[in-house]
C-alpha cells in the first residue's frame, strides 16, 4: 500500500515574531464558556490553534463593546451610521461572524513562554467607510493603546509566570471541549 504525506515547513507559514502584523481573518465563530460569551477569530496562514478569543464586555450603558470593536476595526458588517444630538456616532452593523472573513486587522503578537499569542486588542488598518475614517495616525493611536494594555495588564502576568510564582493561562488558547458554538440568533448580546 502506498501513501503520500505533505509536510509543512516553517511552522505553518505565518510569521510568529513579536510585534505588529497585518493579518487577514480567515473565519470567526461565537461561543460561550460558562456564562461568558466570546468571539474566536482565526487568521489566514496560521494554524487553528493560533486564534484570538475576544470575550464580550458590556458598558455601563448596556452596550457590548469589545466584540463590536473587532467588527469596527475590521471594517466588517457596517451598514450605516447616525450622528446623535451629543455629537457621538452610532454605527449599525451586521455582527454575523461571516462578515469578518477576508477582512484585515493589525494584531500584536507577543511571546508567552516559547509560544506566540495574538493580543486580544486589535488595531484597525487605514480605511474609510460610511461611519468613519481611520488614517495612518489613527492606526498608530490604536496600536499605542493596545501596547499600553499589553504593558499594563498582560506583560505583568507573563513576568509572574517567568518567575514561577503564578501560572498564567492565556484567554486565546482554545479548549476544544469547552468551545461550544452558539446560534447567532443569540447575538447581539
Amino acid at each position: 500500500m502506498a501513501r503520500t504525506m505533505t509536510i509543512n515547513k516553517g511552522g505553518g507559514g505565518g510569521s510568529y515574531g513579536t510585534g505588529w502584523k497585518t493579518l487577514t481573518i480567515s473565519r470567526a465563530a461565537y461561543g460561550v464558556f460558562g456564562e461568558a460569551k466570546y468571539l474566536d477569530i482565526w487568521f489566514e496562514g496560521y494554524p487553528d490553534n493560533f486564534n484570538a478569543r475576544i470575550y464580550a464586555k458590556i458598558s455601563t450603558s448596556g452596550e457590548e463593546w469589545t466584540i463590536g470593536q473587532v467588527f469596527r476595526f475590521a471594517n466588517a458588517g457596517i451598514d450605516s451610521s447616525l450622528e446623535s444630538p451629543d455629537g457621538k456616532t452610532i454605527i449599525k452593523m451586521d455582527d454575523n461572524p461571516a462578515q469578518l472573513a477576508g477582512k484585515q486587522v493589525n494584531v500584536y503578537l507577543y511571546k508567552e513562554g516559547k509560544y506566540s499569542r495574538p493580543l486580544k486588542q486589535f488595531a484597525p488598518t487605514a480605511f474609510t467607510n460610511v461611519a468613519e475614517t481611520f488614517s495612518d495616525d489613527d492606526v498608530e493611536y490604536w496600536k499605542t493603546k493596545a501596547v499600553k494594555y499589553f504593558t499594563d495588564y498582560v506583560k505583568p502576568k507573563l513576568d509572574e509566570t517567568d518567575e514561577g510564582s503564578t501560572e498564567f493561562v492565556s484567554s486565546t488558547i482554545t479548549n476544544k471541549e469547552s468551545t461550544t458554538p452558539v446560534n447567532t440568533d443569540d447575538i447581539p448580546f
